[in-house]
């Protein structure tokens, strides 16, 4: 239905323009005479007559579509196929998207989402192929490689050569990059910046890296350290949405706690100095505070706990005194500022997450509100024609492949009408849009199941499954009883419970 659909027409665009400015208020886009002389083939004009860039004026899909040859990708994409977007974004609570694009823009969009479980896959290889890959200290021949040291390995995993490893890293990274990409075929309003340019550095440094590891196994850097290794973690991390996320909530919250982070630091710097001074010329000096190196390291491993009591015995057995430094110390690190900075991140991490959850869902309200605006027709209403509409593409999805049987199409039909009968929208009128976002918000409910097909149906008369499904929910009478398929499961294990309480018996009989 919604490919078979023709592009928006000029009263359309109109109609959008002003739904958009009545529901989502002005904003920096191009006015009606743009759109239509962009619409035209025409490049815009100011109020000077003086032509502006196509960057400000021409909406993103419109300055990506412009530089298309071929007549045909300009065709625009359905708005029912853009609005199904927008509510899919609106879930995410994201709106990176656009209000018009070509078909062959929808077209990346669409493929960027259908090789989203691939992504994950390979994503996954670029790290555990560490297992199976040689080494780095095997790359010269300085030192032995760990096959070659008898007793070092507990059991033996294969190890790919050094050229399948680059061959395998290369790929990933490839992959990746061309998902990347078709977010830029989007237009502008993908912008890479931030974490998105940060893994696309990442990614060409580690991609050189290996490409001029195929012709020297050390790799860019000389020695047995290889850069595209320790890329892999800063890789995954770019491009993992959901740990990009929580990275960026765990940096905002570092400003807020650094305050108790310096309070500390400075209580470990004054301890070091008062260790050194007080166990000058002492087995405990000459021990652990010999040099200010040691002295933090040994009192920076006391805050862990990990040396102690080993890091006092020398100066206890020397004066029982002494320990009055390592207690006070314990007590105003361990037990004070180590809780004082939990607390503090804690507070600052539920803070930034209460901001980014508020973030979420005013992106939701505004998405939904571009969604109803590609839907509504001149009253500021949804028609039920399109609603239907709407609705079946939502509930099949545009990443869908295949064709939908003829008791799924029936049955998104039924539901479609019954989500216009529980939001009590009147058959003499269209939804509005506070019914759907009533309605969106149900459907957005994780907690609320959605099925997007019909129920199989098993007891057909010629089906190859009717007889399992009329054994199972069934009944049989057998002597007056009725005997259902739960019964018999009740039977069966309690006649296995006796026949191993059987054989219990008769193994300590013997």
């Amino acid at each position: 239905v919604s490919r078979s659909m023709d592009p928006p027409s000029m009263d359309a665009l109109s109609h959008r323009g002003r739904l958009n400015e009545e529901l989502i208020g002005p904003e920096s886009r191009p006015t009606m005479a743009a759109e239509a002389e962009v619409v035209r083939g025409g490049r815009p004009r100011g109020d000077t007559g003086t032509e502006l860039p196509t960057s400000v004026l021409v909406p993103s899909s419109f300055a990506a579509s412009s530089q298309l040859g071929d007549e045909g990708e300009r065709e625009l994409a359905c708005p029912f196929e853009l609005a199904v977007v927008w509510v899919r974004k609106a879930r995410k609570g994201s709106t990176r998207w656009v209000d018009e694009c070509t078909k062959r823009q929808l077209q990346y969009y669409v493929w960027h989402k259908r090789t989203k479980t691939l992504s994950k896959v390979v994503k996954f290889v670029l790290l555990f192929q560490a297992i199976f890959e040689t080494p780095s200290w095997c790359l010269t021949d300085n030192i032995d490689c760990a096959s070659e040291r008898p007793g070092m390995l507990s059991f033996d995993l294969p190890t790919m050569p050094l050229m399948v490893g680059n061959v395998v890293e290369i790929s990933c990274i490839l992959f990746l990059l061309a998902r990347l990409a078709t977010r830029r075929a989007l237009g502008p309003v993908y912008v890479v910046a931030g974490w998105k340019r940060f893994g696309l550095f990442v990614a060409l440094a580690a991609l050189v890296d290996d490409a001029y590891g195929i012709v020297n196994v050390t790799g860019v850097v000389p020695g047995t350290f290889r850069f595209s290794r320790l890329c892999r973690p800063f890789i995954y991390l770019a491009f993992t949405k959901p740990l990009r996320q929580v990275a960026m909530n765990v940096l905002l919250c570092l400003p807020k706690v650094a305050d108790v982070l310096a309070s500390l630091a400075v209580l470990v710097c004054l301890s070091v100095v008062v260790g050194i001074v007080l166990f000058a010329n002492t087995d405990e000096g000459k021990a652990k505070f010999a040099t200010w190196d040691e002295s933090f390291a040994s009192l920076w491993i006391l805050f862990t706990t990990a040396n102690f009591p080993d890091v006092m015995i020398p100066a206890i057995n020397r004066r029982r005194s002494y320990f009055g430094f390592f207690f006070v110390y314990l007590v105003l690190t361990l037990f004070l500022l180590s809780n004082i900075l939990l607390a503090a991140v804690y507070n600052a991490y539920k803070t930034q997450l209460k901001a980014s959850m508020k973030a979420k869902y005013t992106n939701r309200a505004l998405a939904l509100k571009r969604a109803f605006a590609l839907l509504a027709n001149d009253r500021g209403e949804i028609s039920r024609e399109q609603w239907m509409r709407f609705f079946r593409l939502y509930t099949r999805g545009i990443t869908a492949t295949g064709e939908e049987t003829e008791e799924t199409y029936d049955c998104i039909g039924q539901r479609s009408i019954a989500v216009l009968r529980l939001l009590e929208v009147s058959s003499t009128r269209g939804m509005r849009f506070d019914e759907f976002r009533r309605g969106m918000d149900a459907l957005l409910n994780k907690s609320v199941y959605f099925p997007r097909s019909a129920a199989p149906w098993v007891a057909r008369p010629n089906g190859r499954l009717s007889c399992l499904h009329r054994a199972i929910s069934g009944k049989r009478h057998i002597l007056g009883y009725k005997l259902t398929w739960d019964i018999g499961l009740d039977v069966l294990i309690f006649a296995e419970m006796v026949g191993i309480l059987l054989q219990s018996v008769d193994g300590e009989n013997i």
